[in-house]
């Protein structure tokens, strides 16, 4: 059976050979390995940084609780910080910060070599390097609806909430906060002092600067020591860190945005009217979102540079005397525009962020500015309870954009944790707003730094709408609220990078539905995770709808797809379902799962280059299914009375429900919530029981979700009654007006009559009894005249007339009634179209189809004479095809020579951020063994894998050092590698024109070799793709999984390396380092963990390599060790019988790269059939090692030993 099996396979070799050249020469292959000719590519992040100066948090552990109320007290005892304070002291070791509520620790400044004294001290719970946060790269607020907002709520425009913006500090001497408005009120300022009445102010009512404005985090642009002083003002300096970042005025600037007063044309600063009849486009600083709410100025910026000091400024917003009780805090929402990329749950930042969060404190933050790439979301964004926040584009900035769209640099989730994030995203490219030190001047910046000041102030105005309402419920609203994004093409974003929609406020004044995770309220999305799936499988998550207003509610359920991956079904129970006020209802949606349909397609707005300018480089992507469910709810029907005759009150019944008890004429009422359906109205004398005989009657269809008003019109003797139907259709656009008007008879004879909007004809010939289609018109100052039909509106008198001001998203009824009094024949209604609301829920799977593949035995005997081996694979799993469209179904499986050292044990109490770089094996093979010397052609793998996987490899580096000296190598005898290869991106390592050095991380993933110069700096050689394999943008298609796992391979050559047949043998050895261990400058793990490992290309034990396109991934010219994993497949390679029996056996590591994270490793054992060991041939005299000279800066290695025949 195996011998036809076999066959069968090479059969299938010979048939793909013929059908696929691809497969063994790829048609749009470049070549395997490329350079840097420019010469401007950087070593990967952190090399150059091991000395740098670490902020590290020790960890006291938890003391402290929220109580239901949102409250948070001390639980327990803390432990003995002093004794940990004076043993710090002791150690010459700086404290930076102390903090108890927010986050129970101790901050430090430490160098990488204190680390293990640090976590020895007594009391040390954990220790957590903080990375050091930046400020988040930086038209009005009418986009948004702030001003339909604060119409509509009757100038609810934050007024007693207090926002805390963590920054940079503000210039309070600015205009828009209330300020002198002259450049001379803030040059003269001491911002070390506070001189007496220029602060607290009115708008900015506390703040405090926590390092001083000599202060980086990094020391590069001040001291990493801080000088704190009590005046928060902001900086004016001139310098600039990144691309789209500045250094002073940063958090002036959004605070601005959230809750400035506003600078008038003439340069006052403006205290109202706030309204949407107001246009503030000749401002020359438009309001914030929120301009009655107070202002908290907390600075933890210097001028220049990064912080670690956010859990200081958190722990004193919700915690000011530090006496571990929270009912005294300084801010009900916060603003947080900074932070660092690719973040997770861990980071002492993002734990503050949720505990603060649990004191009742709604937190903003900036989700960052990497672009479209996978997992890079800001810390401290990431908090699970925070608002994480990205940039839209408005059409007003750019007419040929979506109205909706990204902008091309807001931060793609989800999150490390696997968490969807961003929550929403709100305009973030040229919003102007206060300039630091101008007096009256604005400055316009762009980014998620301007995007989150604007969700801040809106859920500030929600505090104040709704004072009752939690945190987690004023982000449901937020959430559910936003509208669509899309971009140029009309493709809809998927909520990994736009959430649930760009926020609205307009509608938030009435939302009464809210609707979210049931099993995780903070997080609202439904979040399905990354799952590896090998069989058909189905997830299930419960949605909780909950009314929150005064009336039944009527909704149905639909999804919304953006990203579609087949072979996914997401099923929600459509309804429909009646809600009553207060009430609660869970519904299932199920998530099913076929593994073998999925095709790993790119949704639609994914770029497939990344990294350059323009992006040149193909990347890696992840295939999600993901979309919003909608809650379309409506009141039933809504109708309201409308009093235009020549009679006095009246009462309105319809059916026997109470509509008005008493409505004079030239009134409009409000609305109420009726049943669709066949309705009576009944008009009465007022006060008059419903039994008392009509004045008037008549029956009208009433349509669910619609609203309507019922107009009572004509005389005493001849009264009537019409149904006036008040939703527009198409819908309003957000920033304009909608206006129609009713013939009530103003001429008191039954005539028809033309109407004019400010002097231009609206309707004409408009009968008794009959409303006119619905016009757009602009907010502001309108006047409308009813006139006798036919007549000149230039000699003739009307007979009605109404001046009104209206704002935008309003809809207004102008009435001509028929009173005796020619005041009251004009009158308006009002309306908004808020009947029918839809509740956005984002939701996100990223299902990959997994093998099941392993080695048919994992130990075996090597046949006497042969000169290769094989091991024979079994999959039972989904992912089982040799081919398949991008990749999505082939199995792909490497394989290495396995020495002794290159296996190490799992490291105890590393935090869950760390674990992939826990290293569990390295192995090593070449192409040597079976094809002899062929210089830089001559092949070298290492494969390694971790103890956990990463959700991307933005967050792990896998460093090997390679040195080729010493007894057998080519270079001179010492103990130093020349060589490192890593892996990194692209992106990493790409300066951005114009902004010095600064990178940006993203999907170009790649195997980078690098020579160690003898200064220690780094010269770029090689660059090859992600395990060997080219981008799944690029032929042939192939997916080698660089997300979601524990496995990797890096690549380089012989000829790379200085080697040759006279000088084939290296030493190694493997570091890894991770993001959350300093960026990168603190070392997680050592494989071996002293000393390095041995290779010679000549006498490998066994050397796994495939030769045949047909059974695995071969680059062009060049063969790998990379098979494909598909049942009855053959892993082969290449045996030295003399070497194996020396060893007596020999592991091979095998990597399955798509199987599920638990099983991508596995060890097969090749034992030697010789009855006794046989020397291997002799090597070539090897010239004696001379001794090492001393340790050089940098890394190490030891010397060779080269085991004599």
């Amino acid at each position: 059976m195996q011998r036809r099996l076999t066959a069968f396979i090479a059969l299938w070799g010979i048939v793909l050979s013929a059908m696929l050249p691809w497969w063994s020469v790829y048609a749009d292959e470049t070549e395997p390995f490329s350079t840097d000719p420019s010469g401007s590519m950087l070593p990967p992040p952190g090399y150059a940084d091991l000395r740098q100066p670490l902020t590290v948090m020790l960890e006291l552990g938890d003391s402290t609780v929220a109580s239901p109320a949102g409250i948070v007290t001390l639980q327990s005892t803390p432990v003995d910080s002093a004794g940990v304070r004076h043993l710090l002291e002791a150690a010459n070791i700086p404290i930076l910060f102390q903090t108890h509520t927010a986050y129970n620790g101790i901050a430090v400044i430490a160098t990488p070599d204190q680390l293990h004294l640090l976590r020895a001290i007594p009391g040390v719970v954990n220790i957590h390097i903080v990375v050091p946060k930046a400020r988040s790269s930086t038209r009005a607020v009418s986009f948004i609806g702030a001003p339909q907002f604060w119409s509509a709520t009757g100038q609810l425009t934050g007024n007693g909430v207090r926002i805390g913006i963590i920054d940079s500090g503000i210039d309070y001497t600015h205009a828009t906060f209330g300020g002198p408005g002259t450049p001379d009120a803030f040059r003269s300022n001491d911002p070390t002092i506070i001189e007496t009445g220029t602060f607290p102010t009115e708008k900015i009512i506390a703040g405090y600067d926590f390092v001083g404005d000599a202060y980086d985090a990094s020391g590069q642009f001040g001291s990493p020591i801080p000088n704190p002083d009590p005046d928060p003002l902001d900086c004016a300096d001139d310098g600039a860190d990144a691309v789209r970042r500045i250094s002073g005025g940063h958090g002036t600037h959004v605070a601005g945005i959230a809750a400035g007063y506003g600078v008038d044309a003439a340069g006052r600063t403006y205290r109202g009217l706030y309204s949407g009849s107001v246009s503030y486009a000749n401002f020359l600083v438009a309001p914030g979102v929120a301009p009655g709410a107070s202002l908290v100025a907390l600075k933890v910026f210097g001028c220049r540079g990064t912080t670690t000091f956010l859990t200081r400024a958190i722990d004193y917003a919700i915690d000011p005397n530090g006496d571990g009780n929270t009912n005294d805090r300084l801010v009900d929402v916060l603003n947080i525009s900074l932070g660092s990329p690719f973040g997770g749950e861990s980071d002492p930042d993002a734990v503050a962020i949720n505990r603060a969060v649990d004191a009742g404190v709604v937190v903003v933050v900036a989700a960052g500015d990497m672009g479209s790439t996978f997992y890079a979301i800001n810390s401290p964004s990431s908090a699970s309870k925070a608002i994480a926040v990205g940039a839209s584009v408005d059409a007003g900035r750019d007419p040929s954009l979506s109205p909706d769209s990204l902008d091309m640099l807001t931060s793609r989730g989800p999150q490390r944790s696997r968490l969807l994030k961003p929550d929403l995203v709100a305009p973030g490219v040229a919003l102007r707003s206060a300039a630091v030190g101008s007096g009256i001047g604005a400055l316009a910046l762009s980014g998620t730094s301007v995007a989150a000041p604007q969700v801040a102030g809106a859920a500030a105005l929600l505090r104040q709408l709704r004072p009752s309402w939690s945190p987690a419920q004023i982000k449901v609203a937020l959430m559910n609220a936003a509208v669509p994004t899309r971009d140029a093409a009309g493709n809809l974003y998927p909520p990994s990078l736009a959430g649930a929609g760009r926020l609205d406020v307009s509608r938030l004044f009435a939302w009464d539905v809210l609707a979210f995770n049931a099993e995780d309220p903070a997080a609202v999305g439904l979040s399905f995770g990354t799952p590896w799936i090998s069989r058909s499988r189905s997830f299930q998550k419960t949605l909780r709808i909950t009314n929150v207003g005064h009336f039944t509610r009527t909704f149905r359920l639909a999804q919304v797809i953006a990203a579609d991956e087949p072979g996914v079904q997401v099923e929600v129970p459509p309804g429909p379902y009646q809600l009553g006020a207060g009430q609660t209802l869970d519904l299932p949606v199920n998530v099913s799962v076929q593994p073998e349909a999925l095709d790993f397609s790119p949704d639609a707005t994914t770029p497939l280059l990344q990294a350059g300018v323009p992006p040149t480089f193909a990347r890696y992507y992840m295939a999600e299914h993901s979309g919003v469910i909608e809650v379309c709810s409506t009141l039933g029907a809504r109708i309201r009375a409308a009093h235009a005759g020549d009679f006095g009150q009246v009462t309105v019944y319809v059916g026997d429900q109470l509509l008005e008890e008493s409505i004079r004429p030239a009134r409009v009422g409000r609305y109420v919530p009726f049943r669709p359906g066949r309705q009576q109205v009944r008009v009465l004398p007022p006060g008059s029981p419903p039994t008392t005989p009509p004045i008037v009657t008549a029956e009208f269809d009433v349509v669910d979700g619609r609203d309507y008003t019922i107009v009572v019109y004509g005389s005493r003797s001849r009264p009537q009654l019409a149904l006036v139907d008040e939703i527009p259709d198409p819908s309003l656009p957000r920033d304009q007006i909608m206006i129609h008007v009713f013939n009530g008879d103003p001429l008191r004879d039954g005539s028809a009559v033309d109407v004019y909007l400010d002097n231009v004809l609206l309707a004409a010939n408009l009968p008794v009894g009959t409303a006119s289609a619905f016009s757009v018109t602009t907010p502001g100052t309108h006047k409308v005249r009813f006139f006798r039909a036919g007549s000149s509106p230039n000699t003739s008198l009307s007979a009605a007339s109404k001046k009104f001001v209206a704002g935008s998203g309003e809809v207004i009824l102008v009435v001509g009634g028929g009173n005796t009094s020619w005041s009251l024949r004009g009158f308006t209604g009002r309306g908004r179209l808020i009947n029918e609301q839809t509740t956005r829920v984002p939701f996100q799977i990223v299902p990959k189809s997994a093998a099941e593949s392993s080695a048919a035995t994992t130990e075996q005997i090597v046949p006497d004479a042969v000169t290769s081996f094989t091991i024979t694979l079994r999959n039972s799993g989904a992912r089982n095809q040799l081919t398949s469209p991008r990749g999505a179904q082939t199995p792909l499986v490497s394989a290495y020579e396995l020495a002794p050292e290159g296996r190490s044990p799992e490291i105890a109490g590393l935090t869950p951020a760390l674990r992939p770089a826990d290293i569990r094996y390295v192995g090593v093979t070449s192409s040597y063994p079976a094809r002899g010397w062929e210089g830089n052609n001559t092949v070298i793998f290492f494969g390694m894998a971790g103890y956990a996987a990463w959700a991307t490899p933005n967050e792990v580096q896998y460093r090997v050092y390679i040195s080729t000296t010493g007894s057998g190598g080519s270079g001179p005898p010492d103990d130093i590698p020349e060589f490192m290869l890593v892996n990194t991106s692209i992106g990493a390592i790409l300066p951005i024109p114009g902004t010095g050095d600064a990178t940006r991380p993203d999907d170009t993933f790649r195997s980078v070799l690098y020579r160690i110069q003898p200064d220690g700096t780094l010269q770029l050689l090689r660059i090859a793709d992600w395990n060997f394999v080219p981008p799944p943008t690029v032929s042939p298609f192939l997916d080698s999984a660089p997300f979601e796992t524990s496995v990797l391979a890096l690549v380089t050559t012989a000829g790379f390396l200085g080697l040759s047949p006279d000088a084939p043998v290296f030493s190694y050895y493997v570091e890894t380092y991770a993001r959350d261990a300093g960026r990168f400058t603190e070392r997680v793990d050592r494989v071996p963990s002293s000393g390095a490992i041995t290779y010679d290309l000549r006498s490998a034990a066994v050397a796994p390599l495939n030769t045949s396109p047909a059974t695995g991934v071969v680059r062009s010219r060049l063969p790998t060790p990379f098979f494909f994993g598909i049942d009855g497949a053959q892993i082969v390679g290449t045996v030295n019988q003399d070497v194996l029996a020396v060893r007596r056996m020999q592991d091979v590591l095998l990597l399955h790269h798509h199987n599920a994270v638990s099983r991508q490793t596995e060890v097969v054992t090749l034992q030697s059939n010789r009855s006794k060991l046989l020397a291997p041939p002799a090597l070539p005299a090897l010239p004696s090692p001379t001794p090492p000279p001393p340790t050089a800066e940098g890394h190490r290695v030891y010397l060779p030993i080269i085991t004599a025949p």
